[in-house]
């Protein structure tokens, strides 16, 4: 295969992925195993499941999962409509659990010619990896991405003392996900012995050691790393807000908002946050944030901003969704009368009653000169999403020298 070919293969033949997710996690610090803990609202697994329900040409995810937590799985696969999933009992060791998981799909009709070996505790997960993944394996027999090693390995002798160091040129880090044509891979397990079970932790060399395929490597991007510690949760939340996080903008069409309009799109795009202008007040595109600015002087709020965010909402929510939709719609108080703020306030509210899979927040705006701060707020909760805030009304006032 041509170093560029995997880029515009299709991929026509049967492709199968295989979770092991029944490990408990112990460097993790938690008595929760890691793969359950929440990442921006949903379990960790959950996460990396949808990463490979959504790609097209993949056709079952086998989970494989301790049995104290296979009732936790089923709710979870029903709830989110995971057609795709396949869960299995997991067993004592990793490579025990991801043979199980290689059984289930050679006892199958539909026999995949090739499986993906990843881990459930690796949400971030780019399609175009995968397909080089699969392209390889199904060329070579076997495929794995690495990294380079960021730090030179020594070796120590029994008393401690430094023994050798190797050349960190030579080297690099076996990461996921990995690809085998599964007779490869089954090959390989049924002539495992209790050493490899027991002991061993990559799926290449036993690939190796027992069929003979030399796996084709290449090295993968810098997000490959999986949730081990407990500060890795804060990283991997980071980062999936910067893939997911864009913005669309509504704002009505006034002169004297210009410049309120362009302090906040400068600092969406401060925040790395992709934005998309919209001048019109219909339904928007599918996106994982809404910013609304109006000028909503009665009590037609109610139907104008119904009309905007239902179809928002509606369009929004899928049971892949990465992040919750978030909808801030922003007013400018000066404009309103008592009425009509309660009625503002009373819509937000509604809108996270109606829709409880939506992030809703509403801002009052008294001080319309100080743009730095009401943009600073949009992007906080932008960036944040807190949930227990979905609901809320914030006010900003004047300055104290001024009066409202």
């Amino acid at each position: 295969m041509d170093k560029d070919e995997d880029a515009t293969e299709p991929v026509d033949f049967d492709v199968s992925v295989v979770l092991p997710a029944g490990g408990c996690g112990q460097r993790f610090g938690c008595d929760l195993p890691k793969q359950y803990n929440i990442l921006l609202d949903q379990p960790v697994i959950l996460h990396t499941i949808n990463a490979f329900h959504r790609i097209t040409w993949i056709k079952r995810v086998v989970v494989v999962v301790n049995k104290s937590f296979l009732p936790f799985m089923e709710q979870l696969v029903q709830d989110n409509c995971l057609d795709k999933v396949v869960l299995v009992k997991g067993c004592s060791t990793r490579h025990r659990s991801i043979y199980a998981g290689v059984k289930s799909l050679v006892k199958g009709e539909d026999k995949s010619s090739v499986v993906v070996i990843h881990d459930a505790v690796r949400p971030l997960i780019d399609e175009t990896v995968v397909k080089k993944i699969v392209c390889y394996a199904k060329t070579y027999g076997a495929s794995g991405v690495t990294r380079p090693l960021v730090s030179t390995v020594i070796s120590p002798d029994d008393d401690g003392l430094l023994k050798e160091s190797l050349d960190r040129s030579r080297y690099c880090a076996s990461e996921m996900p990995q690809g085998f044509q599964l007779k490869v891979l089954q090959t390989a397990y049924e002539m495992s012995d209790d050493n490899d079970f027991d002991y061993g932790t990559e799926c290449l060399l036993l690939a190796m050691k027992y069929t003979g395929t030399r796996a084709k490597l290449f090295t993968g991007p810098d997000n490959l790393w999986k949730v081990t510690h407990r500060k890795d949760l804060y990283a991997a939340e980071a980062i999936l807000k910067e893939q997911n996080i864009s913005v669309q903008v509504i704002f009505s069409s006034c002169p004297e908002d210009q410049d309120l309009l362009k302090t906040v799109l400068s600092q969406f795009r401060s925040k790395m946050l992709v934005v998309k202008e919209n001048e019109s007040s219909g339904s928007v595109s599918c996106n994982s944030a809404v910013f609304i600015y109006s000028h909503i002087t009665n009590s037609a709020i109610s139907e104008n901003t119904q009309s905007v965010l239902k179809p928002t909402v509606d369009t929004n929510v899928t049971m892949e969704t990465v992040l919750k939709p978030c909808i801030i719609h922003v007013c400018n108080g000066r404009k309103l009368n008592s009425e009509d703020t309660f009625e503002f306030m009373r819509i937000i509210r509604e809108m996270t009653e109606n829709f409880p899979d939506s992030l809703s927040f509403g801002i009052l705006n008294f001080n319309i000169a100080d743009y730095k701060k009401l943009s600073d707020m949009v992007t906080s909760l932008i960036w944040n999403r807190d949930s227990t805030l979905s609901g809320q009304t914030f006010v900003i006032h004047c300055n104290k020298n001024n009066r409202i």
